[in-house]
């Protein structure tokens, strides 16, 4: 389990000194100084924090920082998340710790971090950092090309652009920082040179390259012919892409992101509202899948819709009226009788009570069901596979809340406009708790991760136009199994077993599309990909990854992508 809280004490502690708070102690005592990756951060994934910590006693100690991510003001959602660090007397060390978020409803609606600590010398009270309010893409660019980007964007704020205040610009040192995904998990893109990027170490690039297997977009600066160790540059990877361009180029397509995001804007809710077509109304379902895949859409939402028994509740008020009025003081405590009150009124409430709840447990049972589906992308010669999930659920009596969760799985759970403020969350060393399942309630929920598989699917035979034989060591069938060669040719098969060489047949371009109409958005696929769904449900050991136990799932879809990959020698 890769842990939540990573301590790294190294001679070369990375520095995230983008925005700091400082948590109010005793500077006999100690001093907590902490310092993000990021000043403004969208809420969805982590925060990359370093908290400084010196012991000034002659003693060992140990402080506790409690984290929270908050979307609006006091009174907005919160997930909190905390960590301990035990020092010994005399000494001063670093760690990097991965505080997780939610989603945000609105992308530039008012957020922050703030901490919190205890232990010897610290009264309580924090810090507040990494708030948020800019509309456009966070970028972090390293020190080499800051100048260039800076020099881009003052120059088209000077021609009476937005492009500075819509966008916030962090700087980066990925040679220093921890090489862990979750520490890119902030940006939507990141710049740096092919130099910087092939001098990097070999499991710093992995990291970025995981990044962006689960979205992000690497824009690699070139000043000279494009060769880079390990960047398949110009071209997707997962869910993002690796770019080669310049400066220039990257400011361009941070504008194109910023207006598209401000023409889209909010769009919440699971009904359409006047003049809004089907993706316009989806909008706010949509994340790094969506370029390939619909995971959840509107209709998803609304076979789950809570039914709120408005007519039974007020038959039941007007009943319970009548039984504690005029029934009680006519027939139970009659006018000679009337001390009978102290006792029938609080019985008749007690019976009414456990008669709703009895009532209410047979109309909606305990747990819950929903729809969950997931999207698994191998990753090529890397023995991993980014795993994106999607599921909407339609909860009865909840008894318990916990569930386990692996800490570099991020977790957000989607709140629409109007959903209710001032509710908690909680992650904690491999579990979440509190409010991410409330009873009663249609809640949907995302999930991406990057996840260890020597799974794998091979071309064995069948190259330079001759019909492809493929070899699979997934877990699981799969099914409409479908293969879109170097020249754009189909080929697929109904079933793929698992290490079974199987042969593929070719498919009419009709054939092919049929097989993915609903789900799949034809401009993602690319060519040299297979697509398929998972057999008999789909579910193996890269997906889908688990919540709530009670929660019973009715259609458990898995889809199938990666690059087939040439076949290993002997």
């Amino acid at each position: 389990m890769a842990p939540l809280f990573a301590l790294l004490f190294a001679v070369m502690a990375p520095v995230f000194a983008q925005d700091s708070a400082t948590v109010r102690a005793d500077e006999e005592v100690a001093r907590i100084a902490l310092e993000s990756a990021s000043r403004a951060w969208s809420g969805r994934g982590f925060l990359p924090v370093t908290v400084k910590i010196e012991n000034h006693m002659e003693r060992a100690g140990e402080w506790h920082i409690r984290f929270e991510t908050v979307e609006g003001y006091r009174d907005g959602r919160r997930v909190g998340s905390s960590g301990r660090f035990r020092l010994p007397a005399q000494s001063a060390s670093e760690a990097v710790v991965f505080v997780p978020g939610s989603a945000k409803s609105d992308r530039g609606a008012y957020s922050f971090t703030e901490a919190a600590g205890s232990g010897p010398g610290v009264p309580g009270g924090g810090g507040r950092f990494s708030t948020d309010s800019v509309s456009g893409p966070i970028i972090a660019v390293t020190p080499a090309q800051e100048s260039a980007v800076r020099a881009i964007m003052s120059r088209d704020d000077g021609a009476g652009s937005t492009l500075g205040a819509d966008i916030s610009l962090n700087i980066c040192a990925p040679a220093r920082w921890p090489a862990d995904w979750r520490v890119w998990s902030p940006f939507d893109f990141v710049a740096m040179g092919a130099d910087e990027f092939d001098a990097l170490d070999g499991a710093r690039r992995a990291a970025l390259r995981e990044w962006v297997a689960l979205g992000g977009t690497l824009w690699l600066v070139r000043e000279r012919p494009f060769q880079v160790r390990d960047a398949r540059p110009s071209g997707s990877l997962g869910m993002g892409a690796i770019t080669p361009g310049s400066a220039e180029d990257l400011v361009t397509v941070c504008r194109a992101k910023k207006d598209e995001w401000k023409k889209q804007g909010p769009h919440y809710g699971s009904r359409r509202r006047a003049g809004e077509s089907d993706e316009e109304s989806d909008s706010w379902l949509r994340g790094p899948w969506s370029r390939l895949v619909t995971l959840l859409d509107n209709d998803d939402l609304e076979a789950w819709e809570v039914e709120r028994g408005t007519l039974l509740l007020v038959l039941f008020l007007i009943a319970f009226g009548i039984v504690v009025g005029p029934v009680n003081i006519y027939f139970l405590a009659p006018e000679r009788r009337r001390h009978r009150l102290f006792l029938t009124v609080p019985a008749i409430s007690v019976l009414a009570s456990v008669l709703l709840g009895a009532v209410i447990v047979l109309a909606d049972g305990f747990g819950g069901a929903g729809t969950r589906r997931a999207l698994v992308v191998l990753m090529p010669g890397e023995n991993k596979a980014a795993v994106f999930q999607q599921q909407v659920s339609r909860t009865g009596v909840l008894i318990g809340k916990s569930f386990a969760i692996e800490d570099d799985t991020a977790l957000s759970r989607e709140f629409r406009h109007g959903d209710a403020n001032g509710i908690r969350m909680n992650r904690e060393a491999g579990r979440a708790d509190g409010a991410w399942f409330e009873s009663r309630k249609r809640q949907v929920h995302s999930l991406w991760r990057v996840t260890p598989t020597r799974a794998r699917v091979e071309l064995a035979a069948g190259k330079n136009g001759a019909p492809p034989v493929v070899l699979s060591s997934l877990t699981t069938a799969l099914n409409n199994f479908t293969y879109i060669d170097g020249a754009g040719e189909s080929w697929g098969v109904e079933e793929l077993a698992p290490g079974r060489r199987t042969p593929l047949e070719k498919l009419s371009p009709g054939a092919a599309a049929a097989r993915f109409a609903r789900k799949i958005n034809p401009g993602g696929i690319e060519r040299g990909h297979f697509y398929a769904w998972g057999g008999a449900g789909g579910a193996s050991d890269l997906a889908p990854l688990g919540t709530l136990k009670s929660i019973r799932w009715r259609d458990d879809t898995v889809l199938y992508t990666g690059r087939v990959e040439e076949a290993r020698g002997p």
